[in-house]
């Protein structure tokens, strides 16, 4: 159910996008000023296209709207392939970028709204998602737009980066931004409830925390989302495991702490986006209440996929070199000249792996690039890749959504 709530409310978002700014932009733009109107039309069309960009990964095939229904057209409305869900999303992207009102950078008081910067690397991500080696080229330009501008850089210290006090980081290209300012409470989850206070809160942050947990800097959450064994045995003897998985062993041992396992318990736990018991809320339901910001596209991620696109266009030079710079800012061993065609793009996939541990980069990395199905236990290429659509949206469509396959 949430899942469904959460498909028809991003439908409905990218709907009211149009409706409610993009359309009423064109008809009333005249009597605005030029550069807010032309300036909106491209933050709107950057948002349509993150949306989508969720749904068609999610969903694949999902409804596309780019004009106003109504209720009753809404019942024949039919699912969109995912290329044209991806022609779409571009379209949105390349419109956006030609918006000269749509600044390179935004002041401390913007932070959030869209930049240049943020829609290129939306635009590469997009592109290399896609998986058409002959399009390489077109991502690595984007993405080397982002690098090119030289507003951000590595930060050395791997811990600092996720600390409430380092958001928007020189680090960050883009952050989706939370904060405790509208304390609410379990009715902003189920409208059934006998109240319904939404939350500007990240409640994310409770899932991954660990579950009981009585100790020193850490506060107690609902013990979702282990860490596999397999990421723990891939990052032991990296300089980044320390900062992007908790020991709960560790913990419990030099400090005393406790707790009580979870589903799946494996003893670790997500450190990242941890709740932190210094930045626990003070009203409403603290549950609820995490201000955490979500680093949604970092510059190491930038670096990262233009290290692929490099290598994959054939250019092994500028795909070591960006992926060369990730790893000299933690002192490892840099790649050298002999790493190279698919063994540096199978380096790359490696380096993304332990520089974007648990910040939900993985799975759409191993489903974009056909490996999930040898990875995953249990993934069923040509099913998995997508969610199944919410039979409580068939329903309501009267059939005119279909279910995707295997479900």
């Amino acid at each position: 159910e949430a899942i469904s709530i959460t498909a028809k409310r991003a439908i409905q978002i990218n709907s009211e996008i149009k409706k409610e700014l993009l359309e009423k932009l064109e008809e009333n733009g005249g009597d605005m000023n030029p550069s807010f109107v032309a300036r909106t039309q491209a933050e709107a069309k950057f948002l349509r296209a993150w949306f989508y960009f969720d749904l068609v990964r999610l969903f694949g095939n999902v409804p596309l709207f780019t004009n106003t229904i109504s209720i009753d057209d809404a019942l024949s409305v039919t699912q969109a392939a995912p290329a044209e869900v991806f022609a779409q999303i571009e379209q949105d992207l390349t419109d956006a970028l030609a918006v000269t009102e749509l600044p390179q950078t935004v002041p401390p008081n913007e932070l959030g709204r869209a930049n240049r910067d943020v829609v290129n690397a939306l635009m590469g991500k997009v592109i290399l998602f896609q998986n058409n080696d002959g399009r390489m080229r077109d991502a690595a330009g984007f993405l080397e737009e982002v690098i090119n501008s030289q507003n951000y850089f590595l930060v050395d210290d791997f811990g600092s980066i996720f600390l409430k006090a380092n958001e928007w980081g020189p680090g960050s290209v883009y952050e989706i931004q939370y904060s405790d300012n509208l304390p609410g409470d379990y009715g902003c989850c189920f409208a059934s409830g006998p109240v319904n206070r939404s939350t500007e809160g990240n409640y994310d942050v409770q899932f991954t925390g660990i579950r009981d947990y009585s100790g020193p800097e850490y506060s107690a959450g609902w013990g979702f989302c282990p860490i596999t064994p397999t990421l723990v045995d891939l990052m032991t003897g990296d300089p980044r495991f320390q900062h992007s998985i908790i020991d709960g062993q560790q913990l419990q041992q030099s400090v005393g702490a406790s707790y009580s396992p979870g589903f799946q318990n494996t003893d670790f736990f997500v450190k990242k986006y941890a709740p932190r018991t210094a930045d626990r809320a003070t009203d409403g339901v603290p549950e609820l209440g995490w201000s955490n910001n979500y680093r949604a596209i970092r510059y190491a991620d930038v670096l990262l996929m233009a290290a692929e696109a490099f290598a994959r266009s054939g250019d092994d030079m500028k795909g070591r070199q960006y992926v060369n710079q990730v790893r000299l800012r933690l002192s490892l061993q840099p790649y050298a000249g002999n790493v190279s065609g698919q063994n540096l793009v199978t380096a790359i996939w490696r380096e993304r792996s332990l520089e974007l541990a648990t910040e939900g980069h993985r799975f759409w990395d191993l489903v974009r690039t056909g490996r999930a199905a040898e990875t995953l236990d249990g993934f069923v290429a040509g099913k998995h890749e997508y969610l199944p659509i919410p039979q409580q949206d068939i329903d309501l469509s009267q059939g005119a959504l279909k279910q995707n396959p295997g479900y």
